[in-house]
């Protein structure tokens, strides 16, 4: 799976989309490991745009025997995983896609446990969370650690609601960028 934001917008991001969903399809057929589809998919996207456009993402893989997530994440916003007990943060750990001609990536695997929830959000959401300074993540930890018991949609409407609310970055009126969520559970 990926989840990533281009850099810009209108028609050359638009275009860029389509060019890195084809690129993804491709390369996550003859490639699993989530850090060498996004090191191949950072040389695709800069040979096609010489770093002037890039894309955030996250690129995991779930192992769904071993009930783990393995991703990698191309200075994406941080995701979560939340339980009744813990919330687990997926840390980003890479330089976006495409900004430079070869970027190295390095993968983690999560356990994942029955009743799991995991987040994943573009940076508007993450960027109208943030307050004062403080990261979005911690904020949202601290919001989604009252719920009990939470399920897929408390998680969802808990963060989008926060996201709605949120004053955007600090000093920049205007701001408005996608709000994108994609909240998954763990089953047996």
């Amino acid at each position: 799976m990926i989840l990533g934001d281009v850099s810009g917008k209108g028609v050359p991001a638009a275009l860029l989309v389509a060019s890195v969903q084809t690129l993804f399809r491709s390369l996550s057929q003859t490639m699993d490991h989530p850090a060498e589809i996004l090191r191949a998919l950072c040389k695709g996207i800069y040979d096609e745009t010489e770093g002037s456009m890039f894309v955030t993402c996250i690129v995991g893989l779930f192992d769904l025997e071993r009930k783990t997530l393995t991703y990698a994440n191309a200075g994406h916003p941080s995701g979560l995983i939340v339980n009744k007990s813990r919330v687990t943060l997926l840390e980003s750990m890479g330089t976006p896609a495409g900004l430079f001609a070869e970027s190295t990536y390095e993968a983690a695997t999560v356990p994942l446990r029955e009743g799991d929830i995991g987040v994943l959000v573009t940076d508007g959401v993450s960027e109208s969370i943030e307050t004062d300074g403080v990261c979005w993540s911690e904020l949202a930890r601290a919001a989604l650690v009252d719920l009990k018991s939470p399920t897929a949609e408390q998680v969802c409407e808990t963060l989008m609601k926060m996201a709605e609310d949120g004053p955007g970055p600090a000093g920049d009126t205007d701001w408005e960028d996608d709000q994108t969520a994609v909240v998954f559970v763990v089953e047996r």
